[in-house]
């Protein structure tokens, strides 16, 4: 039987977890994992609403990212009336990561399209992409309220999904470098020799 990781429960978050000075948690069965030689991260999404409305507010001079100072406030201040203090007094340090802007999202998803070359590359298929391609699919796949979740979606749908097809109509002997370019209509996939 598979064990339920204690962060998975809801009531977690809202006691200390038990880290003695020992650096080391022990379940009820007697199990112990030594936290001596780790760095224990932990991710949250508090704030996230209200940073979308700060976003939103009216006006002709409205910006579309928050300042630094301006979204450190309002995640520390979600992060308090989320988590005890007893649990934040706990952490070392909180750190606030910048707003995803369309530059990052083009970033990500470039890397991304690189790790697909990659993987089609250890299944015998050569896949290039044209730079306008990242550019693209950051355009589809990015929104300042959601970030870059979407990137991936948007690679499956139009990149992973049509180049899979592709490599199964394949006629055999068929190869070549298929490249992957921006049209009108969407992203095509061509074979080059």
């Amino acid at each position: 039987m598979r064990r339920r990781s204690p962060a998975t429960y809801p009531a977690a978050q809202s006691c200390s977890p038990p880290w003695p000075a020992g650096g080391a948690l022990t379940d009820s069965k007697g199990r112990r994992v030594s936290f001596e030689n780790c760095l224990v991260i932990l991710t949250s999404n508090a704030g996230a609403p209200e940073m979308t409305q700060a976003r939103k507010q009216v006006g002709f001079n409205r910006p579309t990212t928050i300042g630094k100072v301006q979204l450190r406030e309002l995640a520390i201040d979600a992060l308090e009336r989320q988590f005890s203090p007893e649990f934040l007094g706990r952490l070392d340090e909180t750190i606030v990561f910048n707003e995803l802007d369309l530059k990052s999202a083009q970033q990500i998803a470039q890397r991304q399209l690189t790790e697909l070359a990659a993987r089609a590359r250890r299944r015998g298929m050569k896949v290039a992409f044209t730079p306008a391609v990242a550019k693209w699919i950051a355009s589809k796949g990015y929104s300042p309220d959601y970030g870059a979740r979407e990137l991936r979606r948007v690679i499956q749908r139009e990149v992973e999904t049509p180049l899979s097809r592709r490599m199964i109509g394949r006629a055999k002997g068929e190869e070549g470098l298929l490249r992957v370019r921006v049209e009108s209509e969407g992203l095509a996939i061509e074979l080059e020799d």
